[in-house]
């Protein structure tokens, strides 16, 4: 017969054994965490403007330029921080031609767009055109609004303006509404590109006019966006639209609107509009110099 004392260590120690397991069983492996952020420098980017803007037509994709340099603070964070955000990195992977070039070894062409301040950012259309250009760093919660929502608005303002450029009016009218409801709806976002277009790129006043006459609407009595829109109307050759515009800005007294309302009177050339431009011009002088 087994000793009675070494019958209980055995029994104890059995116990002790499928205790053990019933822990090991217990215990719950951690799932591997997703990475938080991709590795930014992983991404195609191009050192070279010309093979990217080639490439930028050739795959029919809007062109992104990071212009930075080598000691700029937030052109870092621009990389470790917005670019390698994991939606953002994959948004810039498939839909951007991607082109990051140091103003210090491209000085001339820095120059050229006035990116010698870094970060300066750029998005041009598949042609060429520019599209918009935006200085200073964007964080991963506004760089999406801005330039991935921008980007995905390029085809239709390519397409609006192919279409103004053939000049059939119901075609230019769908082609308007397709790029209005496409367009990103922060007004101040839009009115900020509107300018830009205007300022960058004068062969698209009508584009801009659609992007501003959205941006009004939807914060109507800000009279920034009603001088874009209104400046955009004039060079599109909406006289008849301007003109209702910069007489509410000139009752204001914004800052050009009566030199800007005698060139849309003059511009449109209809019965007494030379009269009343000359007219709007003596009585803002008289105001301005008592004279």
């Amino acid at each position: 017969m087994l000793n009675r004392n070494l019958l209980v260590g055995i029994i104890i120690s059995v116990f002790a054994l499928v205790g053990v397991a019933a822990q090991e069983s217990s215990i719950v492996v951690p799932a591997t965490a997703e990475p938080t952020q991709k590795d930014w420098s992983a991404l195609d980017w191009h050192d070279d403007f010309e093979a990217a803007k080639k490439k930028a037509q050739e795959e029919n994709k809007p062109l992104y330029v990071d212009f930075t340099s080598s000691r700029c603070g937030y052109c870092r964070k621009l990389e470790s921080q917005t670019y390698s955000d994991p939606k953002i990195w994959e948004e810039l992977n498939k839909s951007l031609v991607l082109c990051q070039l140091n103003v210090t070894q491209n000085q001339e062409l820095a120059r050229r767009y006035d990116a010698l301040a870094t970060p300066t950012l750029y998005l041009f259309s598949p042609s060429g055109a520019t599209v918009f250009r935006w200085k200073g760093f964007l964080d991963p919660n506004k760089f999406p609004l801005i330039i991935l929502s921008l980007a995905q608005s390029v085809p239709l303002i390519e397409a609006y303006e192919k279409e103004c450029a053939k000049g059939d009016p119901e075609s230019i009218k769908a082609s308007a509404a397709k790029l209005r409801d496409g367009l990103p709806p922060q007004a101040d976002l839009l009115g900020r590109v509107a300018w830009e277009l205007l300022t960058l790129h004068k062969n698209s006043f009508k584009s801009a006019a659609v992007m501003a006459k959205k941006a009004y609407e939807s914060a109507p009595g800000q009279t920034d966006l009603l001088d874009t829109l209104a400046y955009a109307q004039l060079g599109a050759g909406e006289y008849d639209d301007a003109i209702t515009h910069y007489r509410s800005l000139a009752k204001e007294n914004y800052e050009n609107a009566h030199t800007n309302l005698a060139l849309a009177l003059a511009a449109r050339s209809g019965e007494g509009d030379a009269d009343e431009a000359v007219k709007v011009l003596q009585d803002h002088l008289k105001k301005q110099f008592g004279k």
